[in-house]
C-alpha cells in the first residue's frame, strides 16, 4: 500500500489516506482505500467523497466509486473520546476514465495456441491493464483462415456472457496446425453497462488432430460452467480422435 496523504492535526492525531494506485482512481471502479487516525478506533470514522460514492468494505477500509473524471475529494471526520465529531482532514484524489481492456486466452493477447485449448474454451475474457477487474464479453466473432483463405466466420452475441456455440467448437475439430484464428469485433460491458468494442487477438494452431464424428445417442448431465445450473442434454453425435498423429 502507498501512503498519498499524511498529516497531523490540531488535536495531535497522525491521519493517513492510502490507495493502491499512488494517488490515481479510476472512474466506475472499484477503488480501495485505507483511512487511518491514530488513537481513533476504526469504527469511529466518517469517510464521504465529493464524486461517487464510497462504501465500508471492512473498519478502516474503503471502496470508492467516482463518477466523473478529473479529481474526487475524500473527507474524514472522527468522534472524539467526548462524543463530538471532528471533521478538519482532506485529501485530493485524480480520477482517471478506466483504461479501456484487453482481450485474452489463457492470459495471452495473440500468439501460439492448441486445438485441445479451444475445444475446452467457453468465451474469450476481458481484463483491466492496470488495477484489477474484468468485464464480461458479450459479443465476438471468429474467423479462422488456412493460408489465405478465410475458411470459417461467425458472430456470437449473448447475455449476460456470450459464449462458444456448438457450431463453432465443432468446426474446431476441423483445425490443422498452421491454421489462423482470430478474434475480433469483441463487445464487453462496461462498468457504467455501457457496451465497448476492444481490440482483435489472432492465435496459430501449433497442434491439432485428427477427429471422427460418430452418433452418439445418449443423454447427460451437463453444469454450465457460468451459472452454475444443472441439466440435461442430448447427445446426438460426438467427436472422437481418430488417431494420436498430429496434422
Amino acid at each position: 500500500m502507498l501512503v498519498n496523504f499524511f498529516s497531523q492535526t490540531n488535536y495531535g492525531q497522525v491521519v493517513a489516506i492510502q490507495n493502491e494506485l499512488q494517488n490515481i482512481l479510476y472512474q466506475y471502479y472499484a477503488n480501495p482505500v485505507t483511512v487511518a487516525v491514530s488513537g481513533i478506533n476504526p469504527d469511529n470514522l466518517f469517510v464521504s467523497t465529493s464524486n461517487g460514492q464510497i462504501s465500508i468494505d471492512s473498519p478502516g477500509h474503503y471502496v470508492l466509486w467516482p463518477l466523473t473524471p478529473g479529481r474526487t475529494v475524500i473527507y474524514i471526520k472522527w468522534k472524539l473520546p467526548s462524543g463530538k465529531w471532528q471533521a478538519n482532514d482532506s485529501v485530493l484524489f485524480i480520477v482517471k476514465p478506466y483504461p479501456l481492456p484487453h482481450a485474452t486466452l489463457i492470459g495471452k493477447e495473440g500468439g501460439t495456441i492448441s486445438q485441445s485449448f479451444l475445444l475446452a474454451l467457453i468465451t474469450p475474457e476481458a481484463h483491466m491493464y492496470e488495477g484489477c477487474g474484468s468485464f464480461p464479453v458479450t459479443k465476438f466473432c471468429i474467423a479462422v483462415y488456412r493460408g489465405h483463405r478465410e475458411i470459417f466466420k461467425r458472430t456470437i452475441i449473448d447475455s449476460p456472457v456470450a459464449r462458444i456455440d456448438d457450431t463453432t467448437r465443432d468446426f474446431f475439430y476441423k483445425l490443422k496446425i498452421n491454421d489462423k484464428v482470430v478474434f475480433k469485433n469483441i463487445t464487453i460491458k462496461g462498468f457504467d453497462h455501457k457496451q465497448i468494442d476492444i481490440g482483435p487477438m489472432e492465435f496459430t494452431i501449433t497442434e491439432a488432430h485428427k477427429y471422427r464424428k460418430v452418433n452418439g445417442n445418449e443423454t447427460t448431465t451437463v453444469i454450465d460452467p457460468i451459472t452454475g445450473v444443472e441439466s440435461q442434454r442430448e447427445i446426438k453425435y460426438k467427436f472422437i480422435r481418430d488417431d494420436d498423429e498430429e496434422y
